[in-house]
């Protein structure tokens, strides 16, 4: 999705539009608007790998919400998301999305036959905090852990798949843990990198 020309205007210097999404962040039923943006920097465009000169330059986030009759710029962290370009080992490096959806952010990273993960985010106290962490881990068609965390009641749910033999979803045997985690909600403006973010000691 393209944003509108007069949010595309606002991408500071150095920065293009990669894509974007809409929805109610603010609870006020008018659509507010997520970007991604992407570094332009001709420095960043490196040869990987397979000897291929592929654009590295990071990716970053705005967000805007209405204020009356306009859109308004709440929050912005340029380079927190690494390049889609990245390594991606024995298989293609994980896909980025956006999703807007009962006043919550998720963004979400797919990896395909080995599943995919998100962060969930709410605007509280003006700012945007990480409330909650999902990952799903795949064998090919086959779950093998489910763990979801949420950082407001401070409690990580994991499912673990204890049949290692399953072929198919029918063959899963599911076990359920129950933990508790002292992480406090995360403001996306001070993410760093969301490669390096999830629920260290706990999983990874």
């Amino acid at each position: 999705m393209q944003a509108s020309n007069e949010l595309s205007d606002q991408i500071p210097a150095g920065y293009r539009l990669f894509f974007s999404t809409t929805g109610d962040l603010n609870s006020d039923g008018i659509p507010d608007e997520a970007l991604i943006i992407k570094g332009t920097s001709a420095d960043e465009w490196k040869e990987n790998t397979f000897g291929e000169i592929v654009d590295r330059n990071r990716r970053g986030i705005m967000i805007f919400l209405s204020n009356n009759d306009y859109l308004e710029l709440k929050m912005m962290n340029q380079a927190c998301f690494s390049s889609e370009n990245e390594e991606g080992g024995a298989y293609y490096a994980p896909e980025l999305d956006l999703e807007i959806e009962d006043q919550k952010l998720s963004i979400i990273y797919r990896h395909g036959r080995y599943g995919y993960w998100w962060h969930t985010f709410r605007y509280q106290d003006g700012t945007f905090a990480r409330i909650g962490y999902d990952r799903h881990e795949h064998r090919g068609p086959v779950m093998e852990r489910i763990i979801s965390a949420n950082f407001l009641t401070g409690r990580i749910k994991t499912l673990t798949n204890i049949n290692e033999l399953a072929e198919s979803e029918e063959d899963e045997e599911l076990s359920e843990e129950w933990t508790r985690i002292n992480q406090s909600p995360v403001p996306l403006g001070i993410i760093t990198d969301f490669d390096e973010l999830g629920l260290e000691p706990y999983v990874d």
